[in-house]
């Protein structure tokens, strides 16, 4: 008997010893580009931003003590419940949407019942109360993009009702605030008894406001059919396009200061222009990326928060807006437009998560929710970097809820289109690992250049050549060995059938190069489409850390 009972203690120590080592995952390296696991860990982070000692009510802000390194959250009024708690519903919506998994009922229950508190009045606006003038209702129209794209996702994949007349109810009074150009009028607002009531109105200057709009109301019209959202897109597409960019490309006074206002205007409005059939809104678009954009930005993705400032801290949201940007551009003109969204994904929105949480410290005597569990909280958040580093300044804010949301947006659509089919075949646009209807492929990148490919199907396969790789280097091999492969502009198409294991190999280039980002010089060092080293110093913890590529 006592034989059989040690043999039981020491099953279960072994049961105990297994489970904990299945626990343990190795840490997420930097340049980890595994999409499903930074999806979650991103998703983690906007179900753990509710304040429980306020009703679940959304955090916005994340921020480091510079004296003791603990970690606390913030709330914000008027970017805060307006702002966040729609663009909280697009981010979990869109990744459900993606992976199939429902985001978690407290989460859901709770973003909703906020969204539906701003927006439940007259003019179905998401308003916020004003602490500074004495609790006065006001509305910050830089909100309605976030406030849409919730309210969108609910009706579809939700079919929720109360949400579709909240959103049909905003189109309403949207377009008693236009003039006769289709864009915001400060004389129709003040004749609706709205003056000093809607924020941020300018005649001219409203790619902060109406600018924005436009890639929500393309959302709202696929979802609904409205043809109201179609119009006002229409407009405001029409006159941010002619009032912020000059022909060539270039900004001006009224395209503002804020860069992500200005890049989720343009990847909004590029959406608009390719379902429209509007081929000359989209040419000015992409002039503006070309020629505007490129003035703020690194040469592997990074970019700056505001134009024209003397600083270098920069802001994720627009990486993922200019990532749509080359997606949309890809999709709808040139394939070769999927080389710098790799790269930018790769080298600058994905380093810019935060992984890592060894330089903030727990506190150990937390006076609310607000300084609770933060150092496990800021995991998988997105903020505000540098081209080299995560915070700018000790006391820079470490990630917020609608830098999340974007940078998560980004995310979801860049893994729609890593495997696509088209006439010509199966395509391998983005050199991911991902698996769809179409196929699976399974990616060694960045540390070894070789990409796995199962077809689902039986059809012509199209796998994109990387930039950065040796020349002669890229083979294709099926089960009997090499397999030749004809170039069609940026693509490697071979046959195959459906089931056979496809494997690509190709050598990535170490290369170095200086640049200027925004009047600053940096080394910049690459391995193939990898950004893996950013020269500099200043700012608190690196983007970049260790890397060894595999032979």
């Amino acid at each position: 008997m006592r034989a059989l009972v040690i043999a039981a203690i020491l099953l279960a120590l072994c049961r105990c010893a297994f489970c904990a080592g299945a626990e343990e995952k190795e840490p997420m390296k930097w340049y980890s580009a595994d999409i499903r696991a930074r999806l979650d860990l991103a998703c983690r982070y906007l179900e753990g931003m509710l304040d429980r000692d306020r009703d679940l009510e959304p955090f916005f802000s994340i921020h480091r003590d510079p004296d003791t390194k603990t970690a606390f959250a913030r709330h914000a009024v008027s970017i805060g419940i307006p702002h966040v708690t729609g663009r909280a519903l697009e981010a979990l919506f869109q990744t459900e949407m993606l992976t199939g998994e429902k985001m978690p009922a407290e989460a859901e229950k709770a973003y909703t019942k906020y969204l539906y508190s701003c927006m439940e009045n007259e003019d179905f606006m998401p308003y916020f109360i004003d602490t500074d003038d004495s609790d006065k209702p006001k509305v910050e129209c830089h909100n309605l993009r976030e406030a849409l794209f919730g309210l969108t996702r609910l009706v579809q994949n939700r079919n929720d009702a109360h949400a579709r007349a909240l959103a049909d109810g905003m189109l309403l009074t949207l377009e008693k605030m236009n003039g006769e150009s289709g864009m915001f009028s400060y004389e129709k607002i003040k004749a609706m008894g709205r003056e000093g009531v809607f924020l941020g109105i300018s005649d001219t200057m409203q790619t902060t406001t109406s600018g924005r709009l436009v890639g929500a109301l393309a959302a709202y019209y696929r979802v609904t059919k409205n043809p109201l959202a179609l119009k006002l897109a229409a407009g405001y597409a029409k006159g941010v396009m002619g009032h912020s960019f000059t022909d060539d490309g270039r900004l001006t006074d009224d395209a503002s200061n804020h860069i992500h206002s200005i890049t989720s205007s343009l990847s909004g409005i590029l959406d608009y222009a390719y379902m429209a059939g509007d081929e000359k809104t989209a040419d000015k678009v992409l002039k503006v990326y070309k020629n505007g954009l490129r003035e703020f930005m690194s040469s592997y993705g990074w970019v700056k928060e505001q134009a024209w400032l003397e600083t270098d801290q920069g802001e994720s949201n627009q990486v993922g807006d200019v990532i749509q940007i080359l997606l949309l551009a890809a999709e709808n003109r040139d394939p070769a437009y999927y080389a710098d969204a790799e790269k930018f994904m790769r080298s600058a929105l994905l380093p810019q998560q935060v992984i890592d949480n060894s330089f903030v410290k727990e506190n150990s005597a937390p006076e609310n929710d607000s300084e609770k569990d933060m150092h496990k909280r800021i995991l998988g958040g997105f903020g505000f970097a540098t081209p080299r580093a995560h915070l700018q300044q000790e006391w820079s804010a470490i990630n917020t809820i609608d830098i999340t949301e974007g940078a998560v947006q980004a995310i979801c659509e860049f893994a729609r289109h890593i495997i696509t089919r088209d006439d010509l075949g199966i395509r391998v646009n983005l050199l991911f690992d991902w698996e769809n209807e179409y196929a699976r492929a399974e990616s060694a990148l960045p540390a070894k250049g070789r990409l796995k490919i199962i077809p689902k199907v039986g059809d012509a396969l199209l796998v994109r050549i990387p930039e950065n790789i040796k020349p002669g280097s890229f083979k294709i091999y099926g089960p009997e060995g090499e397999r030749k492969w004809t170039p069609v502009k940026n693509y490697a198409l071979a046959e195959c059938k459906k089931g056979e294991e496809i494997s690509v190999y190709f050598t990535p280039l170490m290369t170095e190069k200086g640049e200027f980002i925004y009047h600053k010089h940096y080394g910049v060092r690459c391995y193939g489409e990898q950004c893996v080293w950013v020269s500099g110093e200043g700012g608190v913890y690196p983007l970049f850390g260790e890397f060894e590529p595999e032979e």
